[in-house]
Order: structure tokens, then sequence, then C-alpha cells
């Protein structure tokens, strides 16, 4: 069998965002410091003997680390190249810089770039800047925020602003860099949500269509902005409420060919045992509940998996669909639910969503 392995060296700090793209992978790389970028891949096969295949540009070298586990979509389409392209050649010469006589041409370029970022977040209506996760949100984001500490920076406009904290927020169980650049936004929690509007409901979050349903019908709720999650672990692990009488949910989609659809709730402390489920809801016969693929999900509910909660059960317009709440969930304070979107949640007691869901019927 051939071994391949990998070496990295680029200028430090920008480095880390390299650094970070091997990890989310789980591939072992070697990195090191240097003047310039470059990566080589040394493969040792034991007929064709030893290979290398070498990057020696920022942009080759991103590339090559978010290739090494193709299915993770990382460098997917060419908006994710000339986003990490453009950042590199504006930014990381901002960051190479030591010459404290341009500081005032520094600070415009990057407070520019960063207007750049928010036209094109605005424009798009994306919450990434190639359409979905990728690596130019994990280099962009992380070479902006260094930029941005380096030349005293405090503010940027509010979608890339948003875009920056939900980014480096997901990323910061990657790298201790990560973590200190989240300081550099004040970002991570509930509580540093992105600007909101005068009714306490973030701007970005002001049209979204459950947001506005829950305002049509009166109810008490808040709204917030958080770390892209994909899973329910991801919101416990990234996303911390104040209290233990608080709770994100996990919710789970099944389809039985006999009895139906399920859209199973709970909370995320409580361990479920799906192979008990038709024996709690006292389905009777044969019953083989099995978990709905994306695709059905996105029929049935009109969201996508990790943005799926209670609230979504609206978009049930054909009335298929069973919600079923675990009732442990009545015993919280606070239900923390996803508003149609994995970056942002709905915060409400239980109460309200018991008359969220009555209103719905």
């Amino acid at each position: 069998m051939p071994v391949v392995s990998y070496s990295c060296s680029a200028p430090s700090p920008a480095i880390a965002a390299l650094e970070v793209l091997a990890k989310l992978q789980d591939v072992d790389v070697t990195f090191s410091s240097a003047e310039s970028a470059s990566m080589k891949a040394v493969t040792e096969h034991p007929i064709l003997g030893t290979t290398t295949a070498e990057s020696v540009t920022w942009v080759g070298c991103a590339r090559a680390l978010s290739q090494l586990v193709p299915s993770l979509g990382l460098w997917e389409g060419p908006q994710v190249e000339s986003w990490v392209d453009s950042a590199s050649n504006t930014l990381l010469p901002v960051l190479a810089s030591d010459d404290a006589s341009k500081t005032e041409a520094l600070v415009k370029v990057v407070e520019e770039y960063a207007a750049s970022i928010d036209v094109s977040l605005g424009e798009s209506g994306t919450t990434y800047l190639a359409g979905k996760f990728s690596a130019a949100d994990i280099c962009v984001s992380m070479w902006l925020v260094m930029t941005m500490e380096q030349c005293k920076i405090t503010s940027i406009p509010e979608k890339a602003s948003a875009w920056a904290t939900s980014t480096l927020t997901a990323l910061k169980s990657y790298s201790e860099t990560v973590g200190k650049l989240c300081g550099v936004l004040g970002g991570g929690s509930p509580a540093a949500a992105s600007s909101s509007s005068s009714s306490g409901t973030p701007a970005e979050l002001a049209d979204n269509a459950l947001i506005l349903k829950l305002k049509e019908f009166g109810l008490d709720f808040e709204a917030y902005s958080h770390a892209t999650c994909m899973t329910a672990e991801e919101l416990v692990e990234n996303v911390k409420l104040p209290s233990e009488k608080e709770t994100h949910t996990k919710n789970l989609f099944f389809k039985d060919k006999k009895h139906g659809l399920f859209l199973v709730v709970h909370a995320t402390s409580t361990n479920m045992n799906t192979k008990q489920l038709a024996k709690l809801l006292n389905l009777d016969g044969k019953v083989n509940m099995r978990l709905a693929d994306a695709a059905f999900l996105e029929e049935k509910l009109q969201v996508k998996p990790g943005c799926v909660g209670p609230l979504c059960i609206v978009n049930d317009t054909e009335k298929e669909v069973k919600l079923v709440l675990d009732k442990a969930l009545m015993d919280f304070d606070y239900i923390h639910s996803h508003p149609l979107r994995n970056d942002a949640s709905v915060k409400l007691t239980p109460a309200v969503l018991q008359e969220y869901l009555s209103k719905v019927g």
C-alpha cells in the first residue's frame, strides 16, 4: 500500500488558517513557519517508488489541503478559489507589513475588503462566501480578523461581522488561534449575537419567515444569531446556554410505511431510545420507523438537515407529520430552537411553544 505524508510551510500567523483546514479533515500534516507558502505531498509506493507533488502559492496550498478529503466539499466552485486568492493578495500583505508609516493606508485596505464581503453577502443573500461553507470562509475570516487586530480595527459592516463571528465561533474548537480571534469580534454566545433591530430581533433575521410568523401570532420570544451548527452536539459545544434550565433540542424525522411521518423532539440532555418509540407512541402492528433522508425532509418540511426544530412544523401544510415532543421538555424554563436555519435560534418558554403549536394547528 502507498504511504502519503504531507508537509506545509508558510508565514505566521496566516498559516493558522491552513492548519484549521487540515484539522477539519482529521489529516496529519506537518506544519512549519517559513517566508513563503508551500505544501508537499510525498507518496512512497512499493512498486512505483517515491513521487512528490508540490504547491507553492497560498491558493495552491489551501486548495491542496482542502481536497485531502474531497467528500467534505471544502473546495467546490470557482468562487472559493476567487475569495482565497483575493484575500491572500489583499490581506496577507497587510499582515506581513511592519511599516508604521503605512498604518492609515493599511487600515483603509482592510476596511474596504471587509466592505466588499458585506456587499457580496448582501447581494447573494447567502450565509457563506461561496454559497455553502467552504475553505473560503475559513481562510478569509481568519485572515480578515488577523488584519483587524493588527490594524486595531474594532468594527466592520454588519453582515461581514456576523459572517466572521459565526464562522470563527464554529471553528474555535479546532485552534487556539481561532479562539483568540473570536475575542477580537466579541462573538461566540447568545449574549454576543449580531446587531439587533429595534424589535429585539437581529437585523439579519428580520425577514425570516418563522420569525415573522411568531410576531404575527403575538408571541413572546427572543431570537439570536450564533455559529453555524449542523448537529445538536455542535450546538451544545458552540452555543452555550446560561442555565441548566434551558435547552437546545435534538430533532429526528422518521417515516414509517404504515404509520406515516413523525418529527420527534427532545432535549439534548435526554437519551432517547429510538427502538422504544413504537411502544411509546402506541403504534400497532408491524412498525419499521426509519430516519428520512435529506430530500424527503426538504420536501415535507422545507428545511435542510441541521435546520430542523419543532417550529418548522408550520411548513407541514398537508398535515402529514405528527410532531412528538418529549414531555421532559416542558420542565425547562426555556427551549431554544432553529428558525428554519442553523446559524440562529429562537428562545421561548414551553408554554409559548405550545401556544405556537396550537395556532399552527
